[in-house]
């Protein structure tokens, strides 16, 4: 009871004091107006100021840069002027060059001052000074060692205020670094007030010889008298303006803010209190603030529409919170079945492939949210040869991750379809670049590993360098060529490099969640950290290795967040793989040498081709030649009988050609001993015979013919 009527006597004298608003509001206005009017005279000063001088700046400097584009072509004859000018300079003893700007200190320059390149230069010049509005425009030398400017050309004509080549002033520290040091992004300007010359402002272009080497600088000079002048006026006006306009404006705010504000506030509140008196009261009341209406379309009254909504949203809320926290938990679940389902999708099983001794690999994700946007792959091509990709997807979250899925599907495709690391990328990035409509992107480090040759074949789009270790030797950065990312420009054709890795070599390949890693105190881990990492234990597995590579990054970063995944995979090529029969493809088929035949040896072939993924190009020809070499020996091997053929067809060891290899026991005949016939010759002119054993020879890449066991032996040669 005392609690409540205590509450009652605060909202009683709330309602009582909120009168004296009106007072503060005048008081403020007040106040606010003189506050206002010195802000916007500063700003407006500020502004004008800041305006006028970038004018001024921006004037001398366009000047000066236009100077130097058109002394591009003059540099030859330029650059030596300035040698020697710098050269004589440097060689006056210091009592003489204390001497500056008098006869007695120019007569050491006056035949450069006549010399033909020296005057042409100074015309060229002069046609800038004369149209342009500036104090002055000429060519100088910025002196590091004696702390000078060293004039070298000026088109000035009138004597007082005209240089000659040698002359020179001292510089001030920022004004020599600001030119010596400029970045070529910014513009280079110096402002100074001196006693010859008053406040200048000295803008300034470099001059670059044939070889890119900054021989001098053309520098405008612009005066900045006219600027205070100017300030001075802008002062005196603007601040009479400024000052009545704040006059009016508060006693027109006073009186418009008692009647708009101050009021319609007072009756906002009191229904506020009201409110809260029926919430802890639990008088059902519907509404508390439609009863207020305020001029259509103000603050106010849309602070009342929102107010009155305000009821019935927290009823709403208090009645669905509870659904709420199950849409919550919902969402929780399937976040963590969408964390599972892309973990299975990443081969994990360790060891990868347990029947091989020759290599061993492993790799890991950990992501920074429930889920992520790096991947990794790998998986056997086929008995002697390793695929294996890195790649990191722009964001994070859920879009990374379906972003993630889709690259994976397409990358892991096209290594499957036989293409080499730059075919594949460039393929899966022209499939991107036409639908990516969010213009998200992923960089890939995508290697092919001969496990017979140790060939590594690999292409990086964007990716972190891979990591290098030989064997006996320490684990370094391969800093490979970059391309550009995935998904980020259509028509980029990915190139490709080869290492030759021996036996005990390893690979370390990565994420920039690793490389950027930040601690506590914002240091990134770094490829040094990873490199240390790495040798400090170098001959341990490969899942030994990402563990301790993880655990690194971990006592790295001291405890703070993980804001980025984390990929690694760790490769061990132990020793080379040696090639079983069963692993070199190869077809055979016996059929009598009859013309009906062809076709069950080209579809013999054609299968075997297509188990190759051969492109259509390599198929269609090996049917051209079977049609030929096999029509010949229906005609001609065994005269007007019929006799048995076997056709073969195998692939290299490293899949790199394809045989094609016809045998039978016909009459002996080595087709590469005749001549090819002159096709250049006419028709009527030229023998019968040899058209098809030349085309052969021009759609293979090698053809060989042996006699062995009475038996004719024809290999034709296709590389792939």
């Amino acid at each position: 009871m005392k609690t409540t009527d205590s509450t009652e006597r605060r909202e009683k004298n709330g309602e009582e004091s909120v009168h004296s608003v009106s007072n503060i509001v005048f008081r403020s206005t007040i106040l606010g107006s003189v506050i206002q009017g010195a802000v916007a005279l500063l700003i407006g000063l500020g502004m004008y100021t800041i305006a006028l001088g970038n004018q001024y700046i921006t004037l001398s400097y366009n000047l000066a840069r236009s100077a130097s584009v058109a002394l591009t072509e003059y540099t030859d004859e330029l650059q030596p002027i300035v040698e020697t000018v710098v050269q004589r300079y440097h060689a006056l003893p210091e009592e003489v060059r204390e001497k500056t700007f008098t006869k007695e200190y120019r007569d050491n320059f006056l035949d450069i001052y006549a010399d033909d390149d020296y005057y042409k230069v100074r015309q060229i010049m002069h046609r800038f000074l004369n149209n342009s509005d500036l104090f002055g425009v000429y060519i100088g030398y910025y002196d590091e060692k004696t702390k000078a400017l060293v004039y070298i050309v000026d088109p000035d004509d009138n004597e007082d205020t005209t240089t000659f080549p040698g002359d020179w002033e001292p510089v001030k520290d920022n004004e020599l670094s600001e030119f010596i040091n400029w970045d070529y992004d910014s513009k280079t300007y110096s402002i100074d007030n001196t006693e010859k010359w008053g406040w200048i402002c000295t803008s300034g272009y470099p001059i670059h010889n044939a070889h890119g080497k900054i021989i001098g600088f053309v520098l405008a000079d612009v005066s900045l008298n006219e600027l205070y002048s100017g300030i001075k006026s802008f002062v005196v006006q603007f601040s009479l303006a400024v000052l009545l306009i704040m006059v009016l404006q508060a006693v027109a705010v006073v009186y418009y803010f008692r009647w708009r504000i101050v009021n319609p506030i007072n009756a906002i509140a009191g229904a506020a209190s009201r409110y809260a008196r029926d919430k802890r009261e639990g008088n059902d009341v519907p509404d508390h603030f439609s009863h207020l209406n305020f001029k259509s379309g103000s603050e106010l009254n849309h602070l009342c529409c929102v107010m009155s909504r305000m009821e019935k949203y927290i009823s709403e809320y208090e009645k669905n919170l509870t659904d709420m926290t199950a849409e919550k938990e919902r969402i929780e679940t399937e976040l963590s079945l969408a964390t599972r389902i892309q973990a299975d999708m990443l081969p994990s099983e360790y060891p990868a492939f347990p029947d091989r001794d020759d290599f061993d690999i492993y790799a890991s994700m950990i992501p920074a949210k429930e889920v992520g946007g790096d991947f990794y792959d790998y998986f056997l091509l086929d008995s002697s040869h390793l695929v294996m990709m890195v790649a990191d997807v722009s964001g994070k979250g859920v879009p990374a991750a379906l972003f993630m899925m889709m690259s994976k599907l397409l990358l892991r495709n096209a290594a499957m379809e036989g293409m080499s690391p730059a075919s594949a990328l460039t393929e899966v990035n022209e499939i991107i670049c036409r639908n990516n409509k969010e213009e998200m992107f992923v960089t890939v480090w995508l290697g092919i590993l001969d496990l017979v040759t140790g060939v590594l074949t690999a292409a990086n789009a964007g990716h972190e360098f891979p990591i290098l270790r030989n064997s006996g030797g320490k684990y370094t950065a391969v800093k490979d060529k970059h391309d550009f990312v995935i998904g980020g420009m259509p028509g980029i054709k990915y190139r490709q490099y080869e290492i030759q890795l021996e036996p005990g070599s390893r690979i370390f390949l990565y994420t920039d969640g690793v490389a950027e890693a930040t601690s506590t105190d914002f240091a990134l881990f770094g490829i040094d950290e990873i490199l240390e990492v790495l040798n400090a234990d170098p001959d341990i597995a490969p899942k030994q290795v990402c563990e301790a590579v993880y655990a690194g990054v971990e006592k790295f970063v001291k405890g703070a967040p993980q804001f980025d995944d984390i990929t690694m995979m760790s490769v061990h090529y132990i020793k080379r793989y040696e090639l079983k029969e069963q692993d070199v493809p190869s077809r055979t088929i016996n059929v009598r040498s009859t013309i009906d035949q062809i076709e069950p040896v080209t579809s013999m072939a054609l299968d075997f081709l297509d188990a190759q993924e051969c492109p259509k190009r390599i198929k269609h020809q090996i049917c051209v030649v079977i049609d030929e070499v096999f029509s010949n020996i229906v005609n001609y091997a065994y005269g007007s009988g019929v006799g048995d053929v076997e056709v073969s067809i195998k692939a290299s060891q490293n899949r790199s050609s394809i045989d094609l290899i016809f045998i039978d026991s016909g009459v002996k005949f080595n087709p590469l001993q005749s001549e090819d016939p002159d096709i250049t010759a006419e028709a009527e002119e030229r023998e019968a015979g040899g058209l098809g054993i030349m085309m052969v020879k021009k759609l293979m890449d090698g053809v060989s013919y042996e006699y062995r066991d009475s038996k004719n032996i024809l290999t034709l040669r296709k590389f792939l």
